[in-house]
């Protein structure tokens, strides 16, 4: 992807080098930070896509009845193919401390985007 419009307030290089774990939503945030260069994203979120969320949220009516974070990789993947893509299909309230460090401890952001707190 050619980053070269935008090198002059964004350190892509920084960004390529960076992880960020979104947990909830904030898709259009997900995506906005791939075009910004952003090297790997980590999304965790349970919930599926419902027939109010188009109208609301980044996200298709093809995607309706698929979990959010695979269509939302999908779309990311389509942006930019060289942004590695993971997601958890699970509650953040039900990983452990040993599995965080696993699966998130090299994290350089968390985004928390939840509905519920």
């Amino acid at each position: 992807m050619n980053f070269n419009r935008i090198q002059s307030t964004v350190d892509t290089n920084q960004m390529k080098k960076s992880r960020v774990t979104v947990v909830g939503g904030a898709n259009s945030l997900a995506k906005d930070l791939v075009r910004s260069g952003l090297g790997r994203l980590t999304m965790i979120d349970f919930d599926t896509v419902d027939p109010t969320n188009p109208a609301r949220q980044d996200l298709d009516n093809a995607d309706i009845g698929r979990f959010k974070v695979e269509a939302i990789t999908d779309a990311i993947n389509r942006i930019n193919p060289d942004a590695q893509v993971n997601f958890l299909i699970r509650d953040f309230c039900d990983i452990g401390s040993e599995e965080f460090d696993q699966l998130l401890g090299d994290s350089d952001l968390f985004i928390f985007a939840t509905d519920f707190f």
